[in-house]
């Protein structure tokens, strides 16, 4: 009740009635219920919510952000493009044919006269030839010959959406598009694609069409200059880079920003209709708006006609000229095999897959999501997560839809019923059962892994024998031998794991050789030492924790290669302990006198020979 600041307005204020003083409106007990509620101290209003859902049964998309509102009418072999019965909705052939409808600060935009004076067969968002005329057929199912309609849906905020139409059950003609959505935010993203007719005529897009202020001398700026603002005014601009259309009320104002810089045409004008023209039952009484559009033309019959555009609601005319000289927005793709968009700022992928057949839709020149079904995709990239939802908007597919992700996952921390992980590296593979879903989105989350090369906080050699109180802490190499009395080495190491914040996906002690006494084969042993409480400076063979279970073993490597263990269960369990990972490591046999291998240690001089215990977190 707060917000809406149409109450009273011409097309919600009170009738006055034949009795003086009486007026029909809202009800008497309604208004005081209504002004109760008001005057409640213990009621306060909810935030506007910021959503953004697809409908799957109803073949609508609304998106909520901050300051507006954007509603997507679309239609299919489920839903009519328009409903007329009992006279009503005469002139509705195009309403569901990829209508936008932009709500935002100026609430009265569809009232005060809108339906009875909008070009209904130009309306904003639409793709069309302007067919469709005289009185349609009560009540006739005007469907899509496509099944193609909707859109996946992420985190409640963003949609990739998608819709292929064919005009022939609607209006007749031989119109035929691909249209494309990307609700990035507070940036919408259209663009169009395999446009084709046979008709004869021209096919337009329409970027705009917005009902004026009472003058209708809202200042459309294009590419920094002010355009007249005369009523009658039209023109055709080439090369469109941005334009702006101020709103009739503060926070109603639009930019556009045009990826490929087309040619738009612009038409400021006043229009007057007749209610009754619109429903039967309506009055005869003419009414006048002015209105201001924007389009692009795909030309007469077009074979491949495409377009693409940006609307970005509230901007000012600087916001609108800064963003296009710096855009988020990338279009990827405009085909008959797929169209695409991201939205660099958010780390947003948007996707429609039109065929049923295997897909690649590239980024920077590298290919980085598929499919190989008809399907619409989102995917957000932030910081070390990934999240992608898959729908199937034809609502037909009774298999799986197989998709390709170019990255490489260390998880997968969730996943809705029916999405089959396959793989995670080296490339992320999922199986998306959609059977029976009534286009519903699916989603799965990922998450990319941190790499932490922790160097040993102590490492050490010790021997048998008369040196077994010798202490070798300080030495560059750690020797293993295993021999007889008073040749025998063995070595530890001491990593600390308490820098490393999350969940280890894996762990390995990487040792370098840096002198090997014999070229015949050795093996070696890793154990769990059962103690982390000695001292680099004080270990010696006697004072040694003793043996644990056993980690891994290895054939040794030449001089220049590397020795790596997987210690991924016991890094894991150290940090859920005291943080601290001590390791044993002792030749598996007697291999002679020239038995023995030097490690590097950490003293080595070689910063990349030392001891490393190499850990992916998330």
């Amino acid at each position: 009740m707060q917000r809406d600041t149409t109450f009273g307005s011409s097309y919600y204020a009170p009738v006055a009635t034949a009795v003086p003083g009486v007026y029909a409106g809202i009800g008497l007990y309604d208004l005081a219920l209504l002004k109760a509620l008001a005057a409640d101290n213990a009621v306060s209003a909810a935030a506007e919510p910021v959503k953004t859902h697809v409908f799957a049964s109803q073949d609508r998309v609304v998106q909520r952000e901050a300051g507006f509102a954007y509603d997507i009418a679309m239609f299919s072999k489920r839903i009519s493009s328009f409903e007329y019965g009992n006279g009503e909705n005469i002139k509705g052939w195009w309403t569901g044919m990829g209508t936008g409808w932009l709500y935002d600060a100026d609430q009265t935009q569809y009232m005060n006269g809108y339906w009875a004076t909008v070009d209904m067969s130009r309306l904003p968002g639409t793709t069309t030839d302007r067919s469709g005329s005289g009185t349609p057929v009560p009540w006739k199912d005007y469907e899509n010959v496509n099944d193609y309609a909707g859109g996946a849906e992420l985190d409640g905020r963003y949609a990739a959406v998608g819709l292929d139409f064919a005009a022939s059950g609607v209006t007749g003609s031989s119109l035929q598009a691909k249209k494309s959505w990307f609700l990035f935010g507070d940036k919408i993203v259209q663009a169009g694609s395999g446009i084709r007719s046979t008709d004869g005529v021209n096919v337009e897009t329409i970027i705009e069409n917005r009902k004026l202020n009472a003058s209708g001398n809202n200042l459309l700026t294009v590419n920094g200059v002010a355009k007249p603002t005369t009523l009658g005014w039209s023109e055709a601009m080439p090369s469109v880079q941005w334009a702006h259309l101020a709103g009739s009320v503060p926070g109603a104002d639009i930019g556009y920003w045009f990826p490929y810089a087309p040619t738009v045409y612009g038409l400021r004008e006043t229009r007057s209709g007749i209610w009754s023209q619109i429903n039967a039952g309506n009055t005869a009484d003419t009414v006048s708006n002015h209105f201001l559009s924007l389009a692009s033309y795909q030309g007469v019959s077009p074979a491949t006609g495409a377009y693409s555009q940006v609307i970005l609601p509230g901007r000012s005319a600087a916001q609108t000229a800064a963003f296009a000289a710096n855009p988020t927005v990338e279009i990827l793709e405009r085909s008959s095999a797929a169209t695409a968009a991201r939205e660099t700022a958010l780390g947003l992928v948007g996707a429609n897959f039109w065929q049923n057949a295997a897909k690649t839709v590239n980024v920077g020149g590298t290919a980085y999501l598929s499919s190989d079904r008809k399907a619409s995709v989102l995917t957000r990239e932030s910081g070390n997560d990934l999240a992608v939802s898959v729908a199937d908007p034809t609502q037909t597919q009774t298999g799986a839809i197989n998709i390709e992700i170019n990255r490489a996952a260390v998880a997968a921390v969730a996943a809705d019923a029916g999405v089959t992980v396959q793989q995670l590296s080296p490339t992320i593979k999922l199986a998306v059962d959609v059977a029976g879903s009534a286009g519903k989105s699916y989603v799965a989350r990922f998450k990319y892994g941190s790499t932490a090369s922790l160097g040993a906080v102590a490492d050490a050699y010790v021997r048998d024998g008369t040196y077994a109180n010798t202490n070798y802490g300080q030495t560059a190499t750690l020797t293993i031998k295993n021999d007889g009395v008073g040749y025998a080495r063995r070595a530890f190491l001491k990593f600390d794991l308490g820098a490393i914040a999350g969940t280890i996906v894996s762990a390995r002690l990487v040792l370098a050789p840096s002198s090997v006494g014999q070229t015949t084969a050795m093996t070696h042993n890793a154990y769990l030492a059962s103690s982390d409480s000695w001292g680099e400076t004080t270990l010696s063979w006697n004072n040694a924790p003793a043996v644990g279970s056993l980690l891994g073993s290895w054939s040794v490597p030449a001089v220049g290669s590397t020795a790596q263990i997987d210690v991924t269960n016991q890094a894991a369990a150290a940090l859920a302990g005291d943080k601290l990972l001590s390791i044993r490591v002792e030749a598996a046999a007697n291999y002679g006198a020239n038995g023995w291998v030097e490690y590097a240690a950490r003293e080595n001089g070689v910063t990349t020979a030392q001891p490393k215990l190499v850990v992916t977190y998330y």
